[in-house]
This record gives C-alpha cells, sequence and structure tokens, in this order.
C-alpha cells in the first residue's frame, strides 16, 4: 500500500502481484472448501463470543443480587427501596453517599488562574481512571499551591469517579500517592465511618450498568455527574462489616470471570489465527480440500480443550 495518512492501495502494483494459478475446477472446489470452513469457523467464534456474555451478564445479576441483599442470602425479609435496587434487605438501611463519603471535584485546570510561583505536580484526569485500574503512563502536570496539594491529595481507599465522559467509571486507590492530585474531570470520594470503598465502587458499576447516570447526570455535549449529584446518589447501606463481606466475596468471583474471560480471548485469537493459515494453506494447495479432512473448527476446538487440560492439570 502507499503509506499516508490514508494508506491506500497502489494499483498498479496489487494488479501485478503474483498469484498461485489453479484451474477452473480446483478454484471452485477450493472456494466452496473455504467457504464452509470458515463459516463454521466464524460460528465457533460467534458462540465464544456469546459465552462470555452470558457469564459477564450472570455475574452482574449475582453482583446486584449480594449489593442488594448480602452474599449470606438469609437477611429475612425484602423492602421496597428509594435506591436505585429499588429492592433490598428489610434490615439494611439508604441514604445519600454523602452520609458515608467526602465527596469532592478536581481541581479546575484554568491557566489564567495559575500561580507562576507554584510547584508543578502529576495529576490525575478522567483518562486515567479505567474500570478498577489507574493507568499511569500518561499523566499531565499543573501547578498546585500548598493548600491545593492539602486539598487534592490521594490517599488509600480513595474511590476515584470519572465525572464527565465515561461517568461513573471508578477505581479504588490501593495506597497513597504523595505528590500526585486529582483534576475537575474526577471526583474523590472519601470514606467516612468505617464504609468500604470497595463496596460503593461496585454500586457505581452497577448503577452505571443500569443506566442510571443517564438519567441524574448533568445533560450536555458530554455528560457530566457532579460533586453534588454524586453526593445525593441514594444507595443501601449495610452494616459496615457486611459492606467488606460482600466486597471480598464480588473480588474473588470477578477474579473467576476474568480468568474465564482471558481464555475466551486467547481461544478466539486462536481460531482467527487457524482462520487465517487455513486460507492460506488452501490457495496454496498445500492441503488437499477434496479429502476427507477432519472440521477445521472442531480441530481447534480440540486443540482448545487440550491446551486448558494442560494448563490445569
Amino acid at each position: 500500500m502507499n503509506p499516508g495518512a490514508v494508506p491506500n492501495l497502489n494499483v498498479s502494483s496489487f494488479l501485478n502481484s503474483r498469484v498461485p494459478v489453479f484451474g477452473g475446477c480446483e478454484q471452485q472446489q477450493i472456494a466452496d472448501y473455504l467457504d464452509h470452513e470458515t463459516a463454521e469457523i466464524d460460528a465457533f467464534i460467534a458462540d465464544l463470543r456469546g459465552a462470555g456474555e452470558l457469564k459477564k451478564e450472570r455475574w452482574r445479576s449475582g453482583r446486584d443480587r449480594a449489593l442488594a441483599f448480602g452474599v449470606s442470602g438469609d437477611g429475612g425479609r425484602t423492602r421496597k427501596s428509594a435506591t436505585w435496587f429499588h429492592v433490598q434487605r428489610g434490615d439494611w438501611s439508604e441514604g445519600p453517599l454523602k452520609r458515608l463519603f467526602d465527596i469532592t471535584l478536581g481541581k479546575m485546570l484554568d491557566e489564567k488562574q495559575h500561580v507562576e510561583t507554584a510547584e508543578r505536580h502529576p495529576y490525575i484526569r478522567a483518562g486515567n481512571i479505567q474500570d478498577g485500574l489507574l493507568e499511569l503512563e500518561d499523566v499531565n502536570t499543573m501547578p498546585f499551591t500548598p493548600g491545593e496539594q492539602a486539598k487534592f491529595s490521594l490517599r488509600e481507599m480513595d474511590l476515584l469517579v470519572v465525572e464527565g465522559g465515561s461517568v461513573g467509571t471508578n477505581v479504588v486507590l490501593n495506597q497513597d500517592l504523595p505528590g500526585m492530585y486529582f483534576q475537575k474531570t474526577v471526583n474523590r470520594m472519601r470514606p467516612r465511618l468505617g464504609a468500604s470503598s470497595y463496596y460503593y465502587s461496585e454500586v457505581l458499576n452497577a448503577y452505571r450498568d443500569r443506566g442510571v447516570f443517564d438519567v441524574v447526570a448533568n445533560k450536555s455535549t458530554i455528560q457530566h455527574l457532579t460533586a453534588d449529584k454524586l453526593a445525593n446518589l441514594e444507595v443501601p447501606i449495610p452494616p459496615v462489616h457486611e459492606q467488606h463481606e460482600i466486597a471480598d466475596a464480588l473480588s474473588k468471583s470477578r477474579e473467576k470471570v476474568a480468568s474465564v474471560g482471558l481464555d475466551i480471548a486467547q481461544a478466539i485469537d486462536l481460531a482467527r489465527e487457524r482462520r487465517a493459515a487455513l486460507i492460506t494453506a488452501a490457495v496454496t494447495g498445500q492441503i488437499d480440500v477434496t479429502a476427507k479432512n477432519k472440521p477445521a473448527a472442531e480441530q481447534i476446538e480440540d486443540d482448545i480443550a487440550q491446551g486448558l487440560h494442560r494448563e490445569y492439570a
């Protein structure tokens, strides 16, 4: 291809490319063979994707039950709730997040307000926050005065929530981040009264999956979850020890789902590689398409099963 901002095909080079040449009958046999085999492989890949999505959906359903009713399942009566779960354990209370967290919006990024004498420091923005992950390879800096450093500090167990863009995406800090602060596209939730940041991280994830932030966020070109909106968000309030119990159970189950997801992704990659190799082998005459070979999709499935058996043996 010709390089450039938009790569394009060099027609002259393309027309002069050398290709294998078979008789018309052989060409048809190869085409028919590949039509069938690649369709089977594509169907196999679609099944893998479907299995992965089903696993995730079942996990989300189990997560929502745990968040609203606990992990023991012996909470007794249930009742209607003002939270976005609508029904929850009858012996739990509920209320706005501001009862459990001090919530602060990050520093406004405004060059006109920068103090020239203030020292520049790295800061976290929305783009650094992924689902349960903090990406710090690309971090910007700006001035923070001593007072701002105290106000916008980052400590272990702070829950950082995206304010604009991918609203509600969040991460819990597993350590203090001295010398690093946060910008206005991020809300910091600092727990009080022993509240579990991990439990409420999952509550926010559940609300996002349910489309809650599409309803409560301020509407504009880009949605915004203001600190006030976040602070007044109604949530279940289980006893503190149950919050931590639920969070621990969900963390373990999430790891299992992630492991299955990785296996599925690797299986899909293998299937794609085999698909490409099969096409190359067929069109270059490396395999006899008229022979009764084991279907490619079945062979891939067997190889995946053998690989998993070796891994977990």
